[in-house]
């Protein structure tokens, strides 16, 4: 469990040395991401491209930082640069993924509300509450695992130039093997959150880059890694 706490530890520390960037990056990320999910119709889809992109550029910017490189604001758009292809299509399979798990019990809740609001008497509305908390359950679960499969996946497709399916089954396989340190980072990640909460919310300028930069060091540390790898001289060339 030590293993997930020192994650967000080193994180912290990362974080100190380049907090004036971090909460930069957040703010562009953050306020890109808003004004495009308020779009009519595209709005959903083109901001979600938009937010795995820039989780992208965070990554490489984190690599950056953790090798004693200088960082600069541009680096948040490093993902649209090096990345767009991967992480669109990483983006397509994650909606989907998300749409067919949530399409079984959509259909399932809406055929109950249909038939015991509308095509019978309200002695159905126990029954309606009980299928609607159990689609729900339902829908956690496999959104669960939706998630485990996307953990790591953007490091991956970031560090390992995987292919995006490729990369959310390792992804799953290191979260499954490793379900017991992962619940506890869960845990860990969900009080930096509540946190922003007892701060009127300014905590999360710490809270969100301090969760990022952790997910490169549990990348680190699960994958095996002892040192960051070196950014290839495509990536370099990138940053100029």
């Amino acid at each position: 469990m030590s293993e997930a706490q020192s994650w967000i530890i080193k994180s912290w520390e990362l974080y100190k040395k380049h907090y004036k960037l971090f909460i930069g990056f957040f703010i562009i990320d953050t306020a890109v991401v808003w004004f495009c999910r308020h779009v009519p119709v595209l709005g959903f889809p083109v901001s979600t491209v938009l937010s795995t992109l820039f989780g992208i550029g965070w990554l490489f910017a984190i690599k950056k930082a953790s090798q004693g490189e200088e960082l600069k604001i541009e680096d948040i758009f490093l993902g649209f640069k090096n990345k767009f292809i991967e992480g669109l299509l990483y983006t397509l399979i994650y909606l989907v993924l998300a749409g067919l798990f949530l399409l079984p019990v959509i259909l399932t809740v809406g055929f109950e509300f249909v038939k015991n609001f509308f095509l019978s008497d309200s002695s159905g509305i126990p029954e309606f509450t009980i299928i609607f908390v159990i689609g729900g359950l339902f829908t956690a679960i496999l959104y669960g695992l939706l998630l485990m499969g996307c953990e790591f996946a953007l490091a991956l497709i970031t560090y390992e130039n995987a292919q995006p399916i490729e990369a959310m089954k390792k992804s799953f396989d290191v979260c499954a093997s490793n379900i017991g340190v992962m619940t506890w980072y869960g845990l860990l990640i969900l009080g930096l959150l509540a946190l922003c909460g007892v701060t009127l919310g300014l905590g999360i300028f710490i809270a969100i880059p301090v969760i990022r930069i952790s997910t490169f060091y549990a990348y680190q540390d699960l994958f095996k890694l002892p040192h960051p790898a070196p950014l290839t001289s495509s990536d370099q060339l990138s940053t100029l």
